[in-house]
């Protein structure tokens, strides 16, 4: 991919992070599924905080029965820049 397709992505990504903040601000999460999409928007974030919140909502989904968000407590991507 070109790094003008990666600017793409990251633009959407973080547009898609917004709208997440923006449910939880408006408390727009309630079943397991919710907050395993969320989570999963902040998996692919660009700071240590996205990926701890990534594994808030993940261990929420779980705690609300969504056990297929499980795999994305631990993971992360390490930021290097």
């Amino acid at each position: 991919m070109s790094h003008a397709d990666w600017a793409t992505i990251n633009k959407e990504d973080e547009q898609r992070r917004t709208a997440v903040r923006e449910l939880l601000a408006h408390d727009g999460l309630h079943t397991g599924k919710d907050f395993e999409q969320a989570a999963f928007a902040f998996r692919h974030g660009r700071t240590p905080d996205d990926y701890l919140l990534a594994h808030t909502l993940a261990m929420i989904a779980v705690a609300r029965g969504s056990a297929g968000a499980l795999w994305i407590a631990p993971a992360g991507r390490s930021v290097t820049s």
